[in-house]
């Protein structure tokens, strides 16, 4: 991902980002950030997810952004949640966590879908185990739009309880 492009996305020069470029079937992952309203202390990514340490300046809160792609297969979601939660003892601050998760939390997230709830029952384990809360859509109920008037909400945020 070139700086160009990014500039062009973001409007203006005073940014920073980190870009984890698709792996097998999954979308690539891009973290943009004001300089001037964060800053950064660690910056990584794995296989499906980026993962941002810093400070909001004004506020002086501490916290950890975390972009995620997560795979179809609910195996390797179980897999990926485990990797998240296991990155719990190695920060100490807020968690900030979102984008595309895609699963459902619950029957009434998706209309016309067969087997997008799969998953739902371990999904909301993995969010009261991190101690998340689900923050609730504002306007549309749905992040997804597929053929045949399928919708689902996969995108979401959660946030640390405290």
């Amino acid at each position: 991902m070139s700086v160009d492009l990014v500039r062009n996305i973001w409007g203006d020069d005073y940014f920073d980002f980190k870009f984890a470029a698709a792996i097998e079937r999954s979308e690539s992952l891009l973290t943009i950030w004001d300089k001037g309203r964060f800053s950064v202390d660690v910056e990584f990514y794995e296989k499906r997810f980026i993962v941002v340490e810093g400070k909001w300046v004004l506020e002086g809160k501490e916290v950890v952004l975390i972009n995620v792609y997560a795979p179809n297969n609910l195996s390797a979601k179980k897999i990926l949640w485990e990797e998240i939660n296991g990155l719990r003892n190695q920060f100490s601050r807020a968690w900030i966590i979102g984008e595309d998760f895609n699963v459902v939390r619950n029957r009434s997230e998706c209309i016309n879908c067969s087997g997008i709830e799969n998953g739902a029952k371990e999904f909301g384990e993995f969010i009261n185990r991190c101690n998340l809360v689900d923050l609730p859509l504002l306007g549309k109920k749905f992040t997804w739009i597929g053929p045949d008037s399928k919708r689902s909400r996969l995108d979401r945020f959660l946030i640390e309880e405290d």
